[in-house]
């Protein structure tokens, strides 16, 4: 459980603090798309420009991480402590291009071999193949790769796997997706033998808003045999209300599962409750539940977590989490995390000093300590050695440009988008496209500042 907390937290800490509000998008439901998924979200999680997240340290683990110049997480490495010493548990490097975006990672396990991932993008800066390697006698090898094809809107069209043996490439996999009004209402998968062979299939219907309602997923077995079914419901706002999935039984469909959302009136999730059956009763039986609660910015400031007590018949608390937020920095980073077991009685406490993360105080058998990296934050540049105005502007950008050496200018996705090199005092953004960017200064007394601006 511990691990799991600290992996947990690192995620917060890393991405993102709000709740994770349901999803019915399709195109997030494929393990290899999830993959994907992931190192997109690398390439985009450049908004949060405050300090990173540079270890957590407990009795039993450990999890450290680096960053490059650009904020990019180079390294992300889990520890276990065990003889005395710290023993890896499993570590990702990553590598990234001059567009800051990832380019391959490599996996370390305990026990196993490393394996390493490599990663090129088309000209829409989406990945359009991957290639495998495993580790052994001192070297890499590559075993095979993962070809992507897209259309004009970005959709996948179609995804193959190949082989790599003997210097020779072998496709043994391929799904094919297809799209009507631009949504995606078929998804195929073939095993590539002596001819193309299905074995799995998805299929998508849609209500009247284009929202999916029906998920249905099939085997082959000489002819499409549906085994799982999952139906979506929707409330006032568009937001999933209502999950249910299905399974089959006696060429029937049966109700397994069911997940019930509810939604403050601007579109955050204040509660998430699971169902099941027991014994085969028709009756929903009540699980776990999820309460989340938000400050005015819509920052997600307390999670309790409950569990379904049979005996008592009551809901009985398990954990609760509560998070404070660093308001001056347009990211809303993370500036406080406490997270409480019930049972255990083992409370986290985080605590900031001038915005700074110095520490958090473990109540319990253990002591977790936080460390960040010396990154300037954000509310450190504001008011201080730099001013931009006017701020938002249409074209041109003002800013005190006494002693500066260089300027440099983000999108929100971590694109540098201008370079300047020597002291500029008005800069022409006018060819730049609508919308919030980071601009980073850096001084000849090689201190730094940033300050996000938005270009109207």
């Amino acid at each position: 459980m511990k691990k799991a907390l600290l992996f947990a937290v690192a995620l917060c800490c890393m991405l993102s603090a709000s709740a994770q509000q349901f999803t019915s998008d399709p195109k997030t439901q494929k393990s290899w798309r999830d993959k994907i998924k992931t190192i997109e979200q690398l390439n985009r999680d450049k908004n949060n420009f405050t300090e990173k997240l540079d270890s957590i340290t407990a009795e039993e683990t450990r999890i450290l991480f680096d960053y490059d110049s650009h904020f990019n997480c180079t390294q992300m490495y889990s520890y276990y402590y065990s003889g005395n010493s710290w023993q890896l548990d499993m570590g990702y490097d990553y590598t990234y291009d001059e567009q800051d975006r990832v380019t391959s990672m490599v996996t370390y396990s305990y026990n196993e071999s490393p394996s390493k991932e490599e990663y090129a993008y088309n000209e829409q800066n989406l990945i359009e193949e991957q290639l495998y390697y495993d580790w052994w006698s001192d070297t890499w090898h590559l075993t095979g790769k993962e070809v992507i094809e897209y259309d004009d809107f970005g959709n996948i069209l179609s995804s193959q796997g190949f082989s790599y043996e003997n210097d020779i490439w072998t496709a043994f996999e391929k799904t094919i997706y297809e799209y009507e009004n631009g949504l995606l209402v078929l998804e195929t998968s073939y095993l590539l033998q002596v001819e193309m062979e299905p074995y799995h299939q998805i299929e998508y219907n849609y209500n009247s808003l284009g929202l999916c309602s029906e998920r249905i997923e099939s085997h082959w077995f000489g002819e499409w045999d549906p085994w799982e079914k999952v139906e979506y419901y929707y409330n006032g706002q568009a937001l999933c209300s209502e999950e249910i999935a299905f399974g089959r039984a006696d060429d029937e469909w049966v109700s397994i599962r069911r997940y019930t959302y509810e939604y403050d009136n601007r579109g955050n999730c204040v509660l998430r409750t699971f169902y099941n059956h027991y014994d085969n009763s028709p009756d929903w039986i009540n699980s776990d539940k999820d309460e989340y609660f938000y400050d005015d910015n819509d920052n997600c400031v307390t999670h309790n977590s409950y569990y379904y007590d049979d005996i008592s018949e009551e809901w009985e608390l398990d954990y609760w989490d509560n998070l404070t937020y660093d308001l001056t920095s347009d990211a809303n980073a993370i500036a406080g995390l406490q997270l409480i077991w019930e049972e255990l009685k083992e409370e986290f406490l985080i605590e900031t000093i001038h915005n700074k993360l110095e520490q958090i105080v473990m109540y319990g058998d253990y002591t977790v300590d936080f460390h960040y990296s010396s990154t300037i934050g954000l509310n450190e540049s504001v008011g201080s050695k730099l001013a931009l105005w006017p701020n938002p502007t249409t074209g041109s950008l003002s800013l005190n440009g006494d002693s500066l050496q260089q300027v440099e200018i983000f999108s929100m996705d971590g694109r540098q988008v201008m370079h300047l090199e020597n002291s500029v005092e008005t800069i022409n953004v006018s060819a730049l496209a609508k919308g919030c960017y980071l601009l980073k200064a850096t001084f000849v007394d090689g201190s730094k500042a940033m300050q996000i601006f938005v270009k109207e």
